[in-house]
């Protein structure tokens, strides 16, 4: 048995989509969107199966009805790219990470995976900005536990299709389960080995385009009283062009096409 099964277990129901009714969806312009978890992911077995669907706001008319293998939610809606962002999670090993970002046209219902996300990109956090054209992630490139490089605090100019390097990542939230075994930091990927949601105030945008993170000597037990906050205007960090491109020859996948 992995290390990490009670987590496991905590971060899949977290990780699950909310029910079939009216609050799960999300609005657009012209459309809305949900994701409905048909069939619960397994440990070693299947990564379950979600259903999406879109509709036109005003009639209700379907636009999109598709079942896909996954376990999906959705991340929010970018009105300049006249699109929804929806976020797959696929077991790898021991990790439950978000790794596969695709767009859902408004208009056409028409899916398009994200350049960035097709094969060798991880996250575990995702926290999207007030117009979604901007997703804040805690994540890094690498298919393992074992692959080369930290977590970082990355962001994706959704409208461009983009992902940038910000900085580094904050810690992720104490988890009272690690504090019991007496660990004195939780970091991502050793413990934390899933989608966790961040607890408010660590990563925050403060209005469209500027991206606030506090950091502090965290534990597991419970998060720093002294504490510093830097913030990164990402208008000026897509403007320097620097994009994050995926390694050479990626394992490709889109699981909704």
């Amino acid at each position: 048995m992995w290390a990490g099964g009670a987590c496991w277990l905590a971060v899949a129901a977290l990780a699950a989509p909310p029910a079939a009714d009216d609050s799960a969806w999300t609005a657009g312009a012209t459309a809305r969107l949900r994701v409905v978890q048909t069939k619960p992911a397994a440990h070693d077995g299947s990564y379950g199966n979600a259903r999406v669907e879109l509709q036109t706001l005003g009639d209700r008319r379907q636009i999109l009805s598709k079942e896909i293998e996954g376990t999906w939610r959705v991340l929010a809606y970018a009105p300049a790219a006249h699109a929804f962002v929806v976020g797959g999670q696929f077991e790898m090993g021991a990790w439950l990470p978000l790794d596969a970002v695709d767009y859902v046209d408004e208009a056409t219902g028409a899916i398009r995976a994200a350049r960035f996300a097709q094969g060798s990109w991880l996250a575990f956090a995702a926290v999207p900005g007030p117009n979604g054209r901007f997703v804040a992630f805690v994540g890094k490139w690498g298919r393992n536990a074992d692959a080369a490089g930290r977590f970082r605090l990355q962001v994706l100019d959704v409208a461009a299709d983009a992902l940038y390097d910000v900085g580094p990542a904050p810690a992720p939230p104490p988890d009272s389960f690690y504090a019991e075994e007496r660990r004195r930091r939780c970091d991502w990927g050793d413990p934390i080995d899933g989608v966790v949601a961040l607890d408010e105030g660590i990563v925050r945008f403060v209005d469209d385009h500027t991206l606030r993170v506090s950091y502090g000597a965290d534990s597991c037990l419970k998060r720093a009283a002294r504490r510093r906050e830097q913030s990164w205007d990402l208008e000026k960090i897509v403007g320097r062009g620097r994009k994050l491109l995926p390694p050479a020859a990626p394992e490709l996948k889109n699981p909704l096409n």
